[in-house]
């Protein structure tokens, strides 16, 4: 199951980042103005004091693949009212 919106969206092993630090993540969005979707709060940090790159910060417990793009469909167009309007950081709870 996937969520098709429109978008093009990678994880971290597509782009040989999944060994890589929180940082250079965040410089690779920062370069390719892509947004970070991540559970991770460390990233919050990033969004505070860089700024550049845009971050969803996804506030949800363990879950399962299908039920986590539920949980997304259900949110989906606040995320991208939020996103289209400027925010930096996203928190979904």
């Amino acid at each position: 199951m996937a969520l098709r919106a429109g978008f093009d969206a990678k994880h971290v092993r597509e782009i040989d980042l999944q060994r890589a630090s929180d940082e250079a993540i965040w410089s690779h969005a920062s370069t390719d103005n892509a947004i970070i979707i991540t559970k991770d709060d460390d990233f919050v940090k990033f969004a505070h004091l860089r700024g550049q790159a845009h971050l969803v910060w996804v506030r949800i417990g363990n879950c399962s693949n299908s039920m986590l793009l539920e949980w997304f469909k259900a949110h989906w167009p606040k995320l991208l009212d939020r996103l289209r309007l400027g925010d930096a950081l996203v928190e979904l709870r």
